[in-house]
């Protein structure tokens, strides 16, 4: 990833909201956060925790996207900050352009698919 090439910043934007800490939330967004992603005080501060971070966008019901619309994250935004692209195979990170990052950390296909060890 040359960070020249794509500026200061990831090229896909980071969800700000989401990673605002639970409390300083306002309680709608808590509610609206608990109601369609399920998230909790502590699943909400530790990113990883809620199981909900292993969907991709494309296993994600109506509600559950609308919850992530409500932090400012699509689909390539939900797959890249919150799902971590685990839902997706080796190829579908080449045909995003995602591959080279991954291999920058030692990634390979062979690894990604769970066929060797990984790094």
């Amino acid at each position: 990833l040359n960070i020249v090439e794509y500026g200061l910043g990831y090229p896909i934007s980071r969800p700000s909201a989401r990673f605002v800490p639970w409390a300083n939330l306002d309680s709608e967004m808590r509610a609206t956060m608990e109601q369609t992603l399920g998230y909790n005080e502590l699943s909400w501060n530790i990113p990883g925790l809620n199981p909900m971070e292993l969907k991709g966008w494309f296993q994600m019901n109506d509600s559950e996207k609308r919850g992530a619309e409500a932090i400012n994250c699509t689909d390539s935004c939900w797959d890249c900050w919150q799902a971590q692209y685990n839902t997706y195979g080796w190829q579908d990170l080449v045909n995003r352009g995602h591959d080279e990052a991954y291999a920058a950390l030692g990634w390979t296909e062979s690894s990604w698919c769970g066929e060797s060890e990984a790094p």
